[in-house]
Formats: C-alpha cells, sequence, structure tokens
C-alpha cells in the first residue's frame, strides 16, 4: 500500500502515547511534508509505535528528521525499513532524527540518499541520522550509505550516545560517524576511517550495485558481525531470508554486517534502481536502464513482465553468473493524454533466495501551456496546471 501524501502532510502521525502494539506495515510512505519535523512519519510525546517492512521516501521537512522524526521521549522499533532519498532542506537528520529521550531501535534497515542542508556553521547535520540531547538509540544490522549534509554526516550524536553493531556506514559525504558531545558504542561495524571498537574495519564492503545494498562474495563484511549483539541477533535480514549463514565456508556461522545476509548456496537477486520515473510530452518515447545482477554465486535465470501497455523491456529474459545484466526499459506515451500513469515492473528469478522483486513506474505526460493564447497570465497557466 503506497500513501502518497502529495506534500500536503505526514504520512503518520504518533502523538498520543503510542505502544508497540500499534504496528505500521508494509506501507510506502513518500511525498510527506511538514515544517517542523517528522515529513514521513513523526513519533513524538512518549509514543513508541513498531514500523515493520516500510518504505519511507522522498519526504521533506524544514528542521529535524525528514523521514523519520522521534521526538520527547519516543522510540519506535523499526523493522526491516528503507529510509531514502528525504531532505531536511534547511535542518538535521535527513532520514532520522532523534530529539530529548528518544531510544529507537533500528534492525535490519537501510538509512540511503538523505540529506540534511542545516548551514556548516552551525556545526550540526547529519543526512542519514542525526542524535540529539540524551538518545540512545540502538542500530543493528543497518546499512547507512549515500547520505549527504552541509555540516557532519552519516551519523551524527549531540550530547547523545548510539549503540551500533553489525553495522556498514560507508560512502556518506565526509565522516562516518561524528561525536560532538557522547560516547557512541561502535563494534563489528565497517565505516570509512574505521571506528575504535571490538570487531570494528575499514574495508570497502562491495555492494551489489549503485542503489542495491547485497554484498557480493568478496566482501569483507561476510561473517564480520556478532550473533550477539545488544538485544539480540535477528532471525532474518531485509529480504527475510535466515540470518545466520555460513557465508566465507570456514564451517562457522556468523552473522554478516550489514542490512543483507550472504548466502553462496543459492541465486541472490540484486536491482536497480527500485523505482522508475518518466516526463514525456504525449506521443514521445524515453528509455531508462534497468540493472539486474546475481550477487551469489552460480547462474541465475530472471524474467521481467511489465504491467503497463506504455512499457516495454528489452530484453525480457536473461541470466546473470554475476555479471550486471542490463535492461532497456521504455516508456511510450502515445495515444495517452495529460496526467499520471502508474504500474509496476515485476522481476522473477524462480531459483533465488529473493525470488520477486516489484519495482514501481510512474509516467508523467506533461503538456505545453501557452500564454497569453490560451490563458491571459502565467498565474491563470499555473493554476490550471496545478
Amino acid at each position: 500500500c503506497v500513501i502518497d501524501c502529495e506534500r500536503s502532510g505526514r504520512g503518520f502521525w504518533f502523538h498520543n502515547g503510542e505502544t508497540a502494539a500499534a504496528t505500521v506495515r508494509g506501507f510506502t510512505i513518500r511525498n510527506g511534508y511538514d515544517f517542523a519535523r517528522g515529513g514521513g512519519i513523526c513519533c513524538q510525546d512518549s509514543s513508541s509505535p513498531t514500523l515493520i517492512n516500510c518504505i519511507i521516501t522522498d519526504n521533506l521537512c524544514a528542521g529535524w528528521g525528514a523521514g523519520l522524526a522521534c521526538w520527547y521521549d519516543s522510540s519506535p522499533a523499526v523493522i526491516n525499513c528503507r529510509i531514502s532519498n528525504n531532505r531536511a532542506f534547511a535542518g538535521h537528520g535527513g532520514g532520522v532524527c532523534c530529539h530529548d529521550s528518544c531510544n529507537p531501535n533500528l534492525i535490519n534497515c537501510t538509512i540511503t540518499g538523505n540529506t540534511g542542508e542545516a548551514p556548516a556553521s552551525m556545526s550540526w547535520g547529519a543526512g542519514g541520522m542525526c542524535v540529539h540531547n540524551s538518545c540512545n538509540p540502538t542500530l543493528t544490522n543497518c546499512t547507512i550509505t549515500g547520505n549527504n549534509a552541509e555540516a557532519v554526516w552519516g551519523c551524527a550524536c549531540y550530547g547523545s550516545a548510539a549503540t551500533l553493531t553489525n553495522c556498514i556506514l560507508w560512502g556518506n559525504t565526509s565522516e562516518e560517524i561524528h561525536v560532538e558531545s557522547g560516547s557512541p558504542v561502535v563494534s563489528y561495524c565497517d565505516s570509512q576511517g574505521c571506528w575504535t571498537g571490538v570487531g570494528n574495519i575499514a574495508a570497502e564492503p562491495l555492494f551489489a550495485c549503485g542503489g542495491d545494498f547485497h554484498l557480493l562474495p568478496d566482501s569483507p563484511c561476510i561473517d564480520g558481525g556478532t550473533n550477539a549483539p545488544p538485544g539480540g541477533l535477528p532471525a532474518d535480514d531485509l529480504d527475510g531470508q535466515s540470518r545466520v549463514v555460513d557465508g566465507d565456508g570456514n564451517g562457522t556461522a556468523v552473522a554478516d554486517m550489514g542490512a543483507y545476509e550472504f548466502n553462496p548456496t543459492m541465486p541472490i537477486v540484486a536491482v536497480t534502481p527500485t523505482e522508475l520515473s518518466f516526463f514525456l510530452p504525449p506521443n514521445q518515447t524515453s528509455s531508462e536502464s534497468l540493472q539486474i545482477r546475481n550477487t551469489s554465486l552460480g547462474a541465475m535465470a530472471w524474467a521481467v513482465t511489465c504491467d503497463a501497455g506504455w512499457l516495454s523491456a528489452d530484453p525480457p529474459a536473461g541470466e546473470s553468473a554475476g555479471e550486471i545484466d542490463e535492461i532497456m526499459l521504455t516508456a511510450d506515451a502515445a495515444g495517452l493524454t495529460h496526467g499520471i500513469y502508474t504500474t509496476t515492473v515485476e522481476l522473477n528469478a524462480p531459483e533465488a533466495l529473493n525470488p520477486s522483486r516489484i519495482i514501481p513506474v510512474i509516467l508523467y505526460v506533461t503538456s505545453t501551456l501557452h500564454v497569453p493564447g490560451e490563458h491571459p497570465t502565467i498565474q491563470a497557466a499555473i493554476d490550471a496546471a496545478i
């Protein structure tokens, strides 16, 4: 289920002391907006719901936590969620922000491509996650990558601590972890610069491809974690597959770092991008690339199906033995009028551990409004377009 807020408010606002029994499961929350905090989801005033298998993406706020804001003694459980491409356009914590005694628990989450745009002169920020004023979040088997900020970047602590175990922090702008004040506990994590702590490394994690964070067979993060993180090890990974696998073949099953567990016994599908948008005038066509890869050993047959007549795939099927296969998806606006069209591409790889992936596709069929021929003023044209 997709909640498209259309920039007219948040997806969810928990503010009445909700407990873990208040569960949001399997939702995509996108295009949310709040000026102050939590453009996608806001938990405040001792509210601690459970968020499971959600996608929190493309949300905005000016202040704190464009994707998810935890405020005033609120400690949600965030499990198997993807928090991506959110933007705090004048504030802190593009992906997640915790403020004033909040202790959320994030498990098997990816925090990627988020932006915090507080000015560098404020010494604030964090594109991925900002932890402020006596907050102590726990992150287990999370991947934090590709986040950006003006001031400080992947994960930032101000008068707070965070406990990170079995996590990957890589490819964020400048620092992976920044501490203004506080004492984070980081162990069995892979981060650029190698944070001090038990089991930590600083080595290229070898993600499958841009935008997909499955691990390749030679990744140093395979079997690099611990089976006993604080709070316990999740039984499954972000794909829903068994968490403890002997990925490096040494006879001992140890948890991997990051949101995905590598399994050498079966193919594993990686695909990027995870969604596509086309902008076309009527009767025009355009193509975008979709990349598919088997990130495990052996060969993997795959096939894609387009669910709308205006979208086609070339080739529609193939086989990956570790190389990246490229599919060209072509949108054709012939015969379509001005408007928004949505569909999905279904990727099937029956032999894989994660055999089915759904890629949302949006086609915006545009139009040209003429001033003064059709509309007397520019404002009149804008009003007609809305």
